[in-house]
């Protein structure tokens, strides 16, 4: 499967977010405040956490306008981190489709109906 990823200021046109900082990072993942990695976005979405700012890894945040002057990373400042944050991980899902119909192992009572192009996996 191919790897995605996302400029950090194609993030910032994708969620409306104000884009941040001198450099515009290549982001190809999420990652927690104090787990993420070189190459990821992560949020802070509570002021409490800020102490945490100081040793991410993270490439890019996201985070409020008020917690955006503690950070030395470039960032996406929107109200809501945790909800930007949330919608951009839309992007990095990794669907894997399962054709319509009902999987052989699957438990499913015999009074339920199903909508059309329904997926039930095992």
């Amino acid at each position: 499967m191919q790897a995605r990823s996302y400029t950090l200021s194609q993030l910032a046109e994708y969620s409306g977010a104000r884009r941040e900082g001198a450099t515009d990072p290549e982001i190809r993942g999420l990652g927690s405040l104090d787990g993420a990695r070189v190459g990821q976005l992560t949020f802070l979405g509570d002021s409490r956490r800020r102490h945490l700012l100081a040793r991410t890894r993270a490439s890019a945040i996201v985070v409020r306008a008020a917690d955006g002057a503690a950070c030395r990373l470039p960032a996406l400042v929107c109200d809501d981190p945790y909800l930007t944050f949330a919608d951009i991980s839309r992007l990095f899902r990794h669907d894997h489709a399962q054709p319509p119909g009902i999987h052989p192992c699957a438990v499913v009572a015999d009074d339920v109906v199903l909508g059309e192009d329904v997926a039930i996996a095992a």
